[in-house]
């Protein structure tokens, strides 16, 4: 795995080098995306990930800090789990 697009050994193909850094980058993040993308008119939210559209559009330019939060608050807005409980 490669720090950064410079230091990608392909670093004559500039646009190569970045395309293949952004994706592994994007490939090694955390997502909550289970492709189940159905959006709940009641709740605005994503009846398979539990995100707003909000942070489904914003997830990848979040910090971690931000993404963890969400991670953190996705099992309390799943009503199956909280029917369990």
């Amino acid at each position: 795995m490669v720090a950064s697009a410079a230091e990608c050994p392909y670093a004559a193909y500039e646009r190569r080098c970045y395309v293949a850094f952004e994706f592994q980058w994007l490939s090694a993040m955390e997502s909550p995306c289970l492709k189940i993308c159905v959006i709940d008119p009641a709740t605005k939210r994503c009846k398979g990930c539990h995100r707003s559209l909000e942070e489904i559009a914003r997830w990848s330019s979040m910090t971690d800090a931000e993404r963890r939060r969400i991670m953190n608050e996705l099992p309390q807005r799943n009503p199956a789990a909280t029917a369990q409980n």
